[in-house]
């Protein structure tokens, strides 16, 4: 997860933030398609984490 963040630009201690902060209550059983909307190429997630300098 860190390294695939790292490749998508992002700062990786404020992906899993992000992850952590977003990640309980998410249905995956019912909804596996949410897991897309969490990984670091998503625009809501590019968006929402600060970029690697």
């Amino acid at each position: 997860m860190i390294e695939t963040a790292k490749a998508n630009g992002l700062e990786a201690y404020s992906y899993l933030q992000f992850l952590f902060k977003n990640l309980p209550g998410v249905q995956f059983e019912a909804h596996p398609e949410f897991l897309e909307k969490y990984l670091p190429w998503d625009s809501w997630v590019q968006s929402s984490c600060p970029k690697n300098k």
